[in-house]
């Protein structure tokens, strides 16, 4: 059975959709693509339809990333079909939060950057669309960091379902 996980940020354009891709790109290049569906989502609806911002597209490209798509609105369905919600930030955590109901649901809700090994602190994931490049390059290096993490652990111990 495939483990489900859909990453979430604000508006589905920066940070949620190379976390998306990211993971793809390192699930395909471990063999791994029968295991997973990966998706994302933001929760403002404002922003449905755009594809992800041009300095993160250029930021991953530099990485071998290609990061596509078009982004989406966090839906009460998105509840019950991931196995793992995984949120950038507090914010986004507590947006989440309001759209569960059952205890099962809040359960699945994780920090993507609980699954960095290399950082201790504070575990929001900002938002660089204010920022320089370099600001987008760090988040980028984050998100990877955080995603290569969230592999070892899910091959190490596979999601109850």
């Amino acid at each position: 059975m495939k483990t489900h996980i859909l990453f979430v940020c604000m508006a589905n354009i920066v940070r949620s959709p190379v976390a998306e891709n990211l993971c793809k790109h390192a699930v395909t290049m471990h063999e791994l693509e029968k295991e997973f569906v990966i998706d994302s989502a933001g929760t403002t609806p404002g922003f449905a339809g755009q594809p992800p911002h041009p300095v993160m597209t250029r930021v991953a490209a530099a990485a071998g990333v290609v990061n596509a798509g078009l982004s989406r609105t966090l839906t009460r369905q998105d509840l019950e079909e991931f196995d793992l919600i995984l949120v950038m930030d507090s914010e986004n955590y507590e947006d989440v939060l309001a759209l569960t109901d059952r205890e099962d649901q809040r359960k699945k809700i994780r920090y993507l950057r609980s699954f960095d090994s290399t950082h201790t602190g504070e575990l929001d994931i900002k938002d660089p669309i204010l920022g320089s490049a370099a600001d987008f390059v760090e988040v980028f290096q984050i998100i990877q960091a955080s995603i290569n993490g969230l592999l070892d652990f899910l091959q190490q111990k596979p999601l109850q379902k």
